[in-house]
């Protein structure tokens, strides 16, 4: 309950429910002591994968070989000494094809995730452990990475995944054509409009040196600040956005399934009106949450309980 619910609501719903009485200090404590355990076992998995000691991935978890996809991205929290970037991450297979712009056809199945509250390096490990857990040898296997632009989640999965397929968000890929077109014709113009979808339709059918050039083009006149601007973001992730490509080996485009995973388990339970966190307290709720919705309850809820005493 309180993986789902603020403390209080969820106090006052688990009383309804079975009819014995506890306070919301009281839930509070409980969830935030067994998110802290399981935490601790997951930390303890995560060290042994390194060295060679694989989890025995259930049936259940594992990931059929096709199009398995790693995605990372972040969602901001209060805490208490302001507000900080929670990471999420998301293990996902691949179905379906992309026939429109944007994610189209394919979408997302079997999916699971992770939150980390702390860096993104962190976060890299998690989503290495996740995608180990779900059936992934990232000696051997191919796996499809799923981001924005910036510069962080690349190097997570340059580190952890030898064998790779980088895929640039469509979304973010064409706000910034949008950046680059009203800087040249202005906010809400008609020529603003017409030279986007021209250079989205270049972009949509993989032609991203025909964008580069319209670029280089633009910047050379008036007001190309803003054109020139996004040239270096182009050629950076010119081998990510090979659209036409990646839509016919049947590639998602699109990373609404890892914003989705913000929303879902941080911003739904962590950014509510009032709440301020510590990073210990919110781990271990995230960590729950995260299980949960992956569909492990059961098998993390035996992992939250201490390890017994020797006598």
């Amino acid at each position: 309950m309180g993986a789902v619910l603020p403390f209080a609501p969820a106090a006052g719903t688990f009383t309804a429910l079975t009819g014995v009485s506890i306070s919301a200090r009281k839930l509070g404590r409980t969830t935030e002591k067994r998110g802290g355990q399981l935490e601790t076992r997951r930390g303890k998995e995560r060290e042994s994968y390194p060295a060679g000691q694989l989890p025995d991935t259930s049936r259940a978890d594992k990931m059929p070989p096709g199009c398995r996809v790693l995605s990372l991205d972040a969602a901001k929290v209060r805490f208490k000494d302001g507000w900080h970037e929670v990471k999420a991450g998301v293990v996902f297979q691949a179905k379906g094809e992309a026939t429109e712009p944007g994610e189209g056809g394919v979408r997302a199945v079997a999916q699971s995730y992770l939150a980390k509250v702390g860096n993104m390096e962190q976060a890299g490990e998690r989503l290495y452990a996740e995608a180990i857990r779900r059936g992934v040898d990232p000696a051997e296997d191919t796996v499809t990475c799923l981001a924005d632009g910036a510069p962080t989640n690349w190097a997570q999965f340059s580190l952890h995944f030898a064998h790779r397929v980088e895929i640039l968000d469509w979304y973010h890929a064409t706000q910034h054509l949008w950046a680059a077109g009203k800087g040249l014709f202005g906010e809400g113009t008609e020529e603003t409009s017409s030279w986007v979808a021209k250079r989205e339709a270049e972009l949509w059918e993989g032609h991203t040196q025909l964008v580069l050039d319209s670029l280089r083009q633009a910047a050379q006149g008036n007001h190309g600040e803003a054109a020139q601007g996004e040239i270096h973001y182009f050629e950076t992730n010119e081998p990510r956005m090979a659209y036409a490509t990646f839509r016919e080996k049947g590639y998602p485009i699109g990373s609404g399934t890892v914003e989705s995973a913000c929303k879902r388990v941080i911003v739904g339970r962590a950014r509510q009106a009032g709440m301020c966190w510590s990073q210990a307290e919110l781990q271990g709720v995230l960590t729950l949450r995260a299980e949960l919705f992956s569909g492990r309850w059961n098998q993390a809820w035996s992992c939250t309980r201490p390890p017994p005493k020797v006598a």
